[in-house]
């Protein structure tokens, strides 16, 4: 089945914007400091992203295919981050299909740094799994990993983080926060937090938390005149607005056209 394009994005009003769903490429390359935007298709894909020495790059990663989609796609980006680059990843997987996303970010030189940001929800029967594979190679590299699934319906939400530091990364630190946010009570969600530390001289942690919305932040709305479904939407896409912030600053548009889509499937 085709997938059935934003016309936002045929004006090619994006900077830097990569569009995978009607273009081919397995590999891209970043040597400037810059904000990117990669849409990605609907099917099986292997994308391949190098970020050059001294390049601070924001990325944002979207999965947004309209309609409905029996198959299941898998994607897998490999990451490489040369020496002093920054790689600030923004992932949000929109779609409504079964899709399993797998980043494996390799801080290959020293002075690397990752900052990873996903928000994902999985709705109706749909099943989506993440895996998340940070690989320290090198001394005074850092990755900050943050996940959020929201997971209602019969959907199943899957995250897994694997922070890998690796023998000769010295002073290098790893940190992981996963969240599964369950909003019915036939919804499945399962994390799985890892951390593989071959080196003495390090800081690590992580984080997990499968849960229900906080009762008490919706008693608190509710008391300042929202009702419990606009309480609901309002938190849930407190979860989506850094990806959201950083489209609308250079799409309006497209941003708003995302966060009618999430409302959506919220309620």
């Amino acid at each position: 089945m085709s997938q059935k394009l934003n016309p936002v994005f045929k004006k090619n009003s994006l900077p830097n914007h990569f569009d995978l769903r009607v273009q081919d490429q397995s590999l891209i390359e970043y040597s400037q400091s810059q904000t990117s935007f990669i849409n990605l298709n609907s099917q099986h894909q292997n994308l391949k992203i190098n970020v050059k020495r001294d390049t601070k790059l924001e990325l944002v990663i979207i999965v947004d295919n309209s309609g409905s989609y029996e198959n299941e796609a898998k994607i897998i980006c490999q990451i490489n981050l040369e020496e002093n680059a920054h790689l600030n990843l923004k992932y949000a997987d929109l779609s409504n299909q079964n899709i399993e996303f797998e980043a494996l970010i390799n801080l290959k030189e020293p002075n690397s740094s990752l900052n990873f940001y996903s928000a994902v929800i999985a709705a109706q029967k749909f099943e989506k799994k993440i895996f998340i594979n940070p690989v320290h190679l090198a001394r005074n590299t850092t990755s900050d990993i943050v996940s959020y699934t929201i997971i209602k319906d019969y959907a199943l939400g899957l995250v897994k983080c694997a922070s890998d530091i690796r023998k000769g990364s010295t002073n290098s630190e790893a940190h992981q926060e996963l969240r599964l946010l369950i909003l019915d009570s036939t919804a499945k969600a399962h994390s799985d937090p890892i951390l593989l530390i071959d080196e003495n001289d390090i800081v690590a942690s992580h984080a997990n938390a499968i849960g229900m919305l906080d009762q008490e932040q919706i008693f608190y709305l509710n008391s300042r005149g929202l009702s419990k479904i606009e309480a609901q939407e309002l938190l849930i896409l407190g979860y989506f607005d850094p990806i959201l912030e950083t489209i609308k600053i250079h799409n309006p548009e497209y941003a708003q056209i995302i966060l009618e889509g999430l409302k959506e499937k919220i309620n």
